[in-house]
């Protein structure tokens, strides 16, 4: 779940009645959009534009990578298996 400036929250839903917190992943920007494939989670988060986490154990999410965006990174999309829309805006 994206969390603005909390970064990403990892829930158990095993139990939709009441889901778990099991993991967290800190951003330094700020966490507006996720999209996962596969066991990578990525991330919308604003002023640092796309990141890219490897979430094979949820409680210790590992970050992988980055791409700086020119504005704000908003919201993602999934166009294939290997290319994501990335809708920035002005900061």
């Amino acid at each position: 779940v994206a969390c603005l400036t909390m970064g990403v929250v990892f829930l158990d839903l095993s139990n939709p009645a009441d889901p778990q917190v099991v993991g967290r992943w800190n951003s330094t920007g700020i966490a507006q959009d996720v999209l996962i494939a596969g066991t990578r989670v990525l991330i919308a988060d604003g002023p640092q534009g796309l990141r890219i986490c490897d979430a094979t154990t949820p409680g210790a999410p590992v970050a992988l990578g980055q791409f700086d965006t020119p504005g704000d990174a908003r919201r993602l999309a999934m166009l294939s298996p290997t290319l994501v829309l990335v809708a920035d805006g002005p900061g």
